[in-house]
C-alpha cells in the first residue's frame, strides 16, 4: 500500500486529534510509569468506565497506546514514548503563549 501525502496527513491528524483532549492527556500521563487496566484509571480520572474506555480506544487506534487482554481485564500502556517528547514541545509552545499574553497584559496595565 502506497502512502500518499493526503493519507500521511490524515494519520498525523488522527494522532493530534487523540492528543487534543484533557482527559486523554491525563490517561497518557497516568500510564507514563507503566501498565494499567481500566479499573485502575476510573478512580484517578473520576469518569465513567464507558467514557474512559472510549478515550483509551481512540488513543489505541491512533497508535499512542498498546493493549492486551488479561482475563476479563484489558491492560493499556504507552506504546510510543515519543508522545512525551511531543507533549514537552507543546508545553514549550504553550508557555511562550502564556508569556506573550502576560507581557501584553502588563503593557496594557501600564497604559491605563
Amino acid at each position: 500500500m502506497e502512502l500518499t501525502n493526503d493519507r500521511i496527513n490524515e494519520l498525523r491528524a488522527n494522532v493530534l486529534k487523540a492528543l487534543c483532549d484533557p482527559i486523554r492527556l491525563k490517561i497518557i500521563y497516568a500510564l507514563k510509569d507503566g501498565e494499567r487496566c481500566v479499573c485502575e484509571l476510573i478512580p484517578l480520572l473520576r469518569r465513567s468506565q464507558s467514557t474512559i474506555s472510549k478515550d483509551l480506544d481512540m488513543l489505541y487506534r491512533s497508535g499512542i497506546l498498546g493493549r492486551r487482554a488479561e482475563g476479563k481485564k484489558t491492560i493499556y500502556w504507552v506504546s510510543s514514548e515519543g508522545v512525551f517528547r511531543i507533549l514537552e514541545e507543546v508545553d514549550r509552545i504553550a508557555m511562550r503563549s502564556i508569556s506573550d499574553l502576560a507581557k501584553t497584559y502588563s503593557q496594557s496595565e501600564k497604559a491605563l
